[in-house]
This record gives C-alpha cells, sequence and structure tokens, in this order.
C-alpha cells in the first residue's frame, strides 16, 4: 500500500511539473508574439511618419539625396546594413547610374526596439541619379528589430501627382 501511495505521490509531481513546464513555455511564446505585433506598429508608425513627411512636400526632386525625418542616429551597425540592403539594390537592379540607393533617413530607439528607414528612387526613374528623382515616384523601407532579433520590415511605394501623394503599395516585407 505504501508503494503505491508513493507512485502516486510521485505521478502527481510528475504531472505538476509537467504544467507549469508548459504553463512557462506558453507565456514565452505569448510574450514573444505580443513583442511581435508591437514590432509590427512601430514599423507601420514610422514608415506612416516618413509618408507624412514627403506628402508635406511640393517637390520631391531632392527627396533621395537629402530628405531627413527627425533625428538620425549612424552607427556602426545600421551603415553595415545600409550598405548590405545597397549591395541587395545592385544585385537585382544592375542599373548603372540608376541603379537606385537607399539612404539613412529617420531612426527611432524605443526600449529594446531600434527602427531604421531608408528612402530611395524607384528603378523606373532612368535619369542616371539616384539621388535625384526625376518621376515622383520613391520607396520607404522600414525595418524594427529587436534586441533578441525579432524583426518586422515594411516596404511603401509612394507617388507625388498633380493631386498630391498616392500609396501605390503598403507591404510588409519577409
Amino acid at each position: 500500500m505504501m508503494v503505491l501511495v508513493m507512485a502516486l505521490g510521485m505521478l502527481a509531481t510528475s504531472v505538476a511539473g509537467g504544467l507549469a513546464l508548459a504553463s512557462q513555455t506558453e507565456r514565452h511564446i505569448a510574450g514573444t508574439y505580443r513583442r511581435t505585433v508591437q514590432l509590427g506598429y512601430l514599423a507601420d508608425g514610422t514608415a506612416e511618419r516618413v509618408v507624412a513627411v514627403l506628402e508635406a512636400r511640393q517637390l520631391w526632386d531632392d527627396v533621395p539625396g537629402s530628405l531627413t525625418v527627425g533625428v538620425v542616429t549612424t552607427d556602426d551597425r545600421r551603415q553595415a546594413r545600409t550598405a548590405e540592403l545597397n549591395r541587395s539594390l545592385a544585385t537585382r537592379f544592375p542599373m548603372g547610374a540608376d541603379t537606385p540607393r537607399w539612404r539613412l533617413v529617420a531612426t527611432v530607439e524605443q526600449e529594446d526596439a531600434a527602427v531604421s528607414a531608408w528612402v530611395a528612387d524607384d528603378p523606373a526613374d532612368r535619369d542616371g541619379d539616384p539621388g535625384v528623382d526625376g518621376n515622383g515616384v520613391v520607396v520607404v523601407r522600414v525595418e524594427a528589430r529587436t534586441g533578441r532579433g525579432a524583426l518586422r520590415v515594411v516596404e511603401v511605394h509612394v507617388a507625388l501627382e498633380a493631386s498630391g501623394m498616392r500609396r501605390l503599395s503598403w507591404r510588409e516585407v519577409w
């Protein structure tokens, strides 16, 4: 009888330990999901801020070469990321002098998240200068990431038309 009681006690302890571990894992998964959703909102909000600054401008001639939104903090990590993005553009759109170039235009530091926003001329511009917009279309890219590696990326294509600014596309990049 004593052996049976001890066996049932060990079984109950094992089940309780397993439930505690499962509960802790679920809390971790829920927290990670919540933070990823927050990163998405942070990326969208930053993209919206950059788009609002673009919308307030009458001319976009110099946007790819001189636009700045707020304070831009350039560190080694952001410079390396900008260079990496530009290498990717040069591979995807090898158009010589017309190859678009990402330029860092906004940075945001918030708790454990870092947000960077870039602007580039669109590949169809064909004016020979990636720092000048000749057709009224630019691309905004925003990356929000945590120190633990979570990442959300948003790209927005916008066009300046006679009637005002128009969003051509707004998408999350995977």
